[in-house]
């Protein structure tokens, strides 16, 4: 999925320049779609008697693979390809410009301010997912009904196709790190409310308050990263911030459940919360690394 999702946004990263925050949480927003219909559809399958676990799978498999061949048919770099008789013409000023985008790739690591965003993704990935995937147990927990336990999962994924679009949008006019700060700090206050939840309008109120602002987060962390490269680089930020989140995002889950079984959904809710405001605090300090005045738009 890492090989289909991210090239897919440097690819859109390089075409669209001017509303990139916009273009790439319209991309992702795809996603929060997805993860409104999955859910429900697959509990329709799988609780068929004459559909089953097995024959899900597979036409969840018969319905991905058309759309992937449509896309890798359609994607298309923006850089010129070169034809094979002028790729044996190299010359000497070409293999001085795969050197120099080499220099240009590693003062691009060298940068702190992708360096802090890295560092800031990868310790606020370590309790974003925790709602996503405990907040049908802590329904079900408190005694509200299955059904609706179930649906918070699209509920949060609804609210999260929004989030991944609106803050883009805005993000291209005020900032995308300033954006991007805000709505890692209210993900990471909205967590920390999590167990005040005790009322089914509660739930729901939550529940799309915390899609909201972690799709805020998804779209534009992104935007971050490609506004710290330059155009050859722009892959190698996004792979790099979106790298840097992945071993946080694969313990996150396995900490989640050890922590609800142990302390309950109190420590869950401290321990999520915790992580996106460190994460936000390491965010303001990516931002001011570019720009220390306040009302910049960076």
């Amino acid at each position: 999925m890492g090989l289909v999702t991210w090239p897919m946004l440097a690819l859109i990263g390089k075409y669209i320049k001017v509303k990139r925050a916009a273009a790439m949480g319209i991309v992702l927003a795809g996603s929060s779609l997805g993860g409104v219909i999955w859910p429900i559809a697959i509990d329709r399958l799988i609780n068929n008697p004459n559909i089953g676990f097995p024959w899900t799978m597979r036409i969840v498999a018969f319905i991905m693979i058309p759309c992937f061949i449509f896309t890798c048919t359609v994607a298309k770099s923006p850089d010129t390809s070169t034809t094979d008789v002028e790729s044996r013409e190299i010359t000497t000023e070409q293999k001085d410009k795969s050197l120099s985008h080499k220099e240009e790739a590693l003062a691009l690591f060298r940068k702190p301010s992708l360096q802090l965003l890295s560092l800031a993704m990868f310790i606020t990935y370590f309790g974003m997912f925790s709602p996503f995937f405990y907040t049908t147990s802590y329904a079900v927990e408190k005694g509200f009904s299955t059904s609706l336990a179930f649906y918070t999962v699209s509920i949060v994924n609804g609210a999260s196709f929004f989030g991944r679009i609106l803050p883009g949008i805005i993000a291209d006019k005020c900032g995308k790190f300033n954006c991007c700060i805000i709505a890692t700090i209210s993900a990471g206050i909205i967590a920390l409310c999590w167990t005040k939840v005790t009322s089914v309008p509660g739930l729901v109120i939550w529940s799309a308050a915390y899609g909201f602002a972690s799709g805020g987060i998804l779209s534009l962390q992104q935007a971050c990263a490609a506004q710290v490269a330059t155009t050859t680089t722009l892959g190698l930020a996004i792979g790099t911030v979106s790298g840097s989140t992945a071993l946080s995002a694969m313990a996150n889950v396995p900490i989640s459940g050890a922590l609800v079984e142990k302390y309950g959904y109190l420590s869950l809710s401290i321990f999520s919360g915790t992580s996106l405001l460190l994460g936000g605090t390491l965010l303001i300090a990516a931002r001011l690394v570019q720009n220390r005045q306040l009302r910049a738009i960076i």
